[in-house]
């Protein structure tokens, strides 16, 4: 039951993510519009400033209230850039403090569980509101505030006697600043949730902006209350505080029409938690069709459909809750944006049992299920994509330009629509406004459409970018004969389990849930972890069988028919290659240091991953083989060193994150790595560069890798330290550690954002010490966030894996061979030997090729620890040949 009980916690927490973001949302929920320039600034030209602040104030709060925190990160960011360097506000009177900015940037970070840069934003929040804006005639509101977001910010990270004691520090907080203006009691004769509250009589609406704001916070405390309380498990207090902030925040009417569907999105939620199954749907149904006027194409609509649907199913109307649900999967599909496996499967058990009662529905079904399990994004996916869909906006090219082009549009149909209904609960408004705004709304949305067909067709790389789901007649069209994709969905209550081959589909749940898998994973994982001295534990081939009948014992025959498997996998299992699962029980050899006799399910299939189905369509669906004239491009032995305060500058961190700076700068070098190097020079001669030492620089790599050097070689190999984050709390782009050089932004470090910039053709691009650093990084992100797992339990190293795969899958790259753990040099030099000589006559594919180059350290007694053969893993399309 206490599994349980934590699975409930976190999934109800992460649901309720950023639940007061956008608190002064004045120019969408509105009280009195964005902040008016002044005369003096108009007659100096400053109104242009004042115009920029408004406009990213604007932004960053309308994508935080909608749950695009990335899109809301870069809006503060560009805001705090204007702070920065310009005086807003003294030219700007009625603009925000900074520390009002940087606490809602804290929040964006802390909604993206980058909890370290969160406390440094909030500490600086704080700093000034004790300094230099301590005077300010905002002040006492914005350290209420402040209090309020760090509660929101304890409840991101599930910490509920935190977050409570802030919630209630901030009521407080709030009533002192109110004065009383926002102190309202309901007794037993009021009407709830603003059905029948004589508004017109309050006052309030006649009242100011900033006693309306008030209003607006405490409703908002209410809210974030009423989260906590269903956390604790207390439902009917839960109930009682949302309708709190539901009847405050009919006494502004114009809020009303951001807020009320954010709060009846929350009871909706809480009234499927006290089985009102009919109440909850009409909540749901309600917010999310306010969104869909309101804010249309938002995570918050598509999470207010799924409540929906989830009532509907309790409701017994499957066909209706089938048809809700993907409603707001395709509002998903839009929005690169973190989505739970525990969100989605009501949906799932819905359609499984759809098949049990008519099976004639298995294929309709199959394809719906694979495209909603396209969907799940954890969160350092979500940043990785979103990071990769922002990056095709840049630059001056028509790729560039059609994507900003859209961006742009769907921008202003937002505003318009927001302004559409604000307008239309406006008593004042007049009929010909009305008209001629319906008129503007009409005309963007075509605008985006249009543009939207443009950026698909000018950038198809867009549906990449963002991991957009494929459908299942696609993934089958570029599937081989004997060969399966296994995509594996790790999750509470249950797993799930799809297999798909050229003409077939077969899925099922499996009796196994995430926290379960996560222990078993982490067992394996410490089997090969070497100690300081260089000792490797057993590797548990017992607990390796035991993970492989878990998972696969319910389609196991089917499994084992293909020749090729191609995994995607969710969750703990992206951070341990399958390759290394036992496929029947093992002997007791094992225990004593012997592994040849082991059934791994690596010696027996060629077996590959992809980060998502679309991937491999996209890759597949490129015109045949490089054009490449040189073979191979090796790079190895770069030289360490980095200043710590220059890795923080160049990615603008605060020194809370120093300790990871520090063990970038720490992870030495590889000077093993230039006879690996040397040996792939040898085997390919003339059509082999090599770049060692300081040649192997990061100004060096970048300016080849734009220009085009780097596309003239069919394998690129980085002989290098992968850096793959253990948590997203700091740095969020994986990257490779090259020579840093005395340029202004060179750090030492080639990053996924800058590998995609890179122009390439080649068949496969080789990581050969990959996560080399990951015991340093793991090591500082607990020392300086304790709360956090280690990344071989929560999957978080396999993520920004994947992540770099992306990157050089869209700079070009049609395969990567990478490693999960580090590697020893004599071994690693014999299996990269052993494979690019099979490789190079082009008559072998890499799975393959890979496979038997395991095969003789496998073989050996002395090598057949998974440790020494294990951690090599084929990324993309690994039936390419050279």
């Amino acid at each position: 039951m206490i599994g349980a009980r934590l699975h409930r916690v976190g999934r109800i927490a992460r649901a309720g993510r950023a639940g007061i973001a956008g608190l002064a949302l004045m120019g969408l929920a509105g009280c009195e519009g964005a902040f008016p320039t002044d005369d003096r600034a108009e007659a100096t030209g400053e109104a242009d400033v004042c115009r920029q602040v408004s406009s990213a104030l604007l932004r960053g709060q309308r994508n935080s209230f909608g749950l695009n925190f990335r899109a809301a990160e870069d809006a503060f960011a560009e805001l705090l850039s204007l702070y920065a360097l310009e005086d807003v506000t003294g030219q700007c009177p009625e603009a925000p403090s900074q520390a009002f900015v940087l606490m809602n940037q804290a929040l964006a970070h802390s909604s993206q569980e980058r909890f370290v840069t969160a406390d440094g934003l909030f500490d600086r929040a704080a700093e000034l509101l004790q300094g230099e804006e301590a005077g300010r005639d905002d002040y006492e509101r914005d350290a209420a505030l402040l209090i309020a977001y760090r509660a929101q910010d304890q409840l991101n990270r599930s910490v509920l006697e935190g977050a409570r004691a802030f919630v209630e520090q901030a009521a407080s907080g709030l009533d002192d600043v109110s004065g009383g203006v926002a102190r309202f009691s309901f007794g037993p004769g009021a009407s709830r949730a603003g059905q029948g509250i004589d508004l017109a009589g309050s006052g309030l609406i006649q009242s100011s902006g900033d006693e309306q704001l008030q209003v607006i916070e405490e409703a908002s405390n209410q809210h974030t209350l009423a989260h906590v309380r269903l956390l604790e498990g207390d439902a009917a207090g839960a109930e009682q505080a949302i309708n709190t902030a539901l009847d405050l925040i009919a006494l502004v009417p114009r809020a009303a029409a951001a807020y009320r569907p954010r709060f009846l999105s929350q009871r909706a939620l809480i009234k499927l938690e006290r089985q009102d199954y009919e109440a909850a749907r009409r909540d749901a149904a309600e917010a999310a069709d306010a969104f869909a006027a309101l804010m249309p194409d938002t995570p918050l609509e598509a999470r207010a459909r799924l409540r929906e649907g989830r009532a509907l199913v309790a409701l017994g109307r499957a066909d209706e809750a089938l048809s809700t649900f993907e409603r707001g999967f395709l509002v998903y599909e839009e929005n690169p944006v973190v989505v739970e496996y525990g969100s989605l499967w009501p949906f799932f058990s819905l359609a499984l049992n759809t098949v049990a009662q008519q099976p004639a529905r298995e294929r309709e079904m199959g394809a719906r299920i694979f495209r909603a399990a396209q969907l799940v994004r954890q969160s350092i996916t979500a940043q990785t994509v979103s990071g990769a869909a922002a990056l095709l906006g840049e630059g001056d090219g028509e790729k560039a330009r059609a994507v900003r082009a859209w961006r742009d549009a769907n921008e202003r149909y937002a505003t318009l629509k927001a302004l559409q209904v604000l307008q239309l609960r406006d008593p004042l408004s007049q009929a010909d406004q009305a008209r001629s705004l319906a008129e503007g709304v009409s005309q963007a949305q075509e605008e985006v459409e249009r543009l939207r067909a443009a950026r698909d067709r000018i950038a198809p790389e867009y549906q990449s970018a963002i991991a957009s789901p494929v459908t299942l007649d696609a993934l089958q069209s570029v599937l081989g004969e004997g060969e399966a994709m296994v995509q594996v969905l790790i999750g509470w209550p249950r797993s799930l389990i799809l297999i798909i081959d050229r003409e077939q589909i077969t899925y099922n749940a499996i009796p196994v849930t995430d926290s379960q898998v996560n222990v078993l994973i982490g067992l394996l994982r410490r089997g090969i972890e070497t100690d300081r001295e260089g000792r490797v534990p057993d590797y548990r081939a017992d607990v390796a069988f035991q993970v492989f009948n878990l998972l696969f014992s319910s389609q196991r025959e089917r499994l084992m028919s293909f020749d090729r498997l191609i995994f995607s996998t969710s969750g703990a299992l992206q951070s341990l290659p399958l390759e290394l699962l036992a496929t029947a029980p093992p002997d007791n050899a094992w225990r004593a240091g012997d592994y040849t006799g082991v059934p791994f399910l690596g010696a027996q299939k060629a077996v590959s991953y992809v980060p998502s189905p679309r991937n491999l369509v996209d890759i597949r669906a490129r015109a045949g083989t490089s054009d490449a004239a040189g073979a191979v491009a090796s790079f190895a032995d770069f030289r360490a060193g980095v200043d710590p305060d220059k890795v923080l500058r160049v990615s603008r961190l605060p020194q809370t994150c120093r300790r990871l700076a520090e063990a970038v700068d720490r992870v030495g070098e590889l000077p093993g790595t230039a006879a690996e190097g040397q040996v792939i020079g040898d085997i390919f001669g003339a059509d082999a560069r090599l770049a060692t030492a300081q040649a192997f620089n990061e100004d060096a790599v970048k300016e080849e890798g734009a220009d085009g050097t780097l596309a003239d070689y069919k394998v690129l190999h980085f002989a290098t330290h992968g850096i793959l984050w253990p948590t997203p709390d700091c740095f969020t782009d994986p990257a490779l550690t090259v020579t840093a050089t005395a340029s202004e932004d060179s750090d030492g470090l080639l990053t996924a954002s800058e590998i995609r910039l890179m122009t390439l053709d080649a068949q496969l691009v080789v990581l050969s010490a990959c996560n080399t650093a990951s015991g340093y990084l793991t090591s500082a992100s607990n020392s300086i966030n304790g709360a956090r797992q280690a990344a071989g339990l929560s999957g978080a190293g396999g993520e920004s894996l994947s992540g770099l795969a992306r990157a050089f899958f869209a700079a070009g790259a049609r395969a990567v061979l990478a490693t999960h753990w580090p590697v020893a040099d004599k071994e690693t030099t014999a299996l990269m030997g052993r494979f690019f000589r099979l490789i190079k006559d082009g008559d072998m594919d890499f799975a393959t090729a890979l496979r038997l180059s395991q095969a003789e350290l496998r073989e050996r007694v002395s090598t057949s620890h998974p440790v020494f053969w294990g951690p090599f893993v084929l990324i993309g399309d690994a039936a390419q040949t050279l």
